[in-house]
């Protein structure tokens, strides 16, 4: 792992369009999945009002541009988290594991004291990712398919119980 240093901020509406470019260029792998992007500018701006985007900046970096985000959501005990996405120059550098972290942190924070995430069955590298960090399948969803499905797919639930 890189030893690369990120800061972490609260997403303010003024970087949804950042945020949605973000998101569609770390989701581009699911190409063979949708043929439509993964959000549009109205599909953060909706998150935005319902929940919490935590960015990534990396530091000592002139640009300011973010390099990373998750979005997060707290009801009660139970919290959630997704869109996590790194910026493909970003990968492989540890970055969303501290994403995950922060996001696990301030679901916590809020009262939390489970976190779910939803992936789909044909990333099937991810649940392996998440197991890393203590997330356990719970369950299958089997959505109706949306006219960008390209292939037939369905929903991974994991969840992972948070200690404090």
């Amino acid at each position: 792992m890189s030893s690369e240093s990120y800061a972490f901020s609260i997403a303010a509406a003024e970087q949804a369009q950042d945020l949605t470019v973000l998101i569609n260029a770390a989701f581009a792998i699911e190409s063979t999945i949708f043929s439509d992007e993964r959000i549009d500018l109205i599909g953060v701006l909706g998150h935005l009002q319902k929940g919490t985007f935590i960015v990534a900046r990396r530091c000592n970096s002139a640009d300011h541009k973010l390099v990373g985000c998750v979005y997060i959501e707290s009801q009660n005990e139970l919290g959630y988290f997704g869109l996590l996405s790194v910026a493909p120059s970003e990968q492989r550098h540890g970055l969303g594991a501290q994403l995950i972290s922060e996001a696990e942190d301030l679901c916590g924070k809020a009262g939390a004291k489970s976190m779910y995430i939803r992936t789909i069955n044909l990333r099937a590298e991810l649940p392996p990712y998440y197991r890393k960090f203590g997330y356990s399948i719970i369950r299958e969803e089997f959505p109706e398919q949306g006219p960008s499905a390209i292939q037939p797919y369905h929903y991974v639930i994991m969840e992972k119980e948070l200690t404090r």
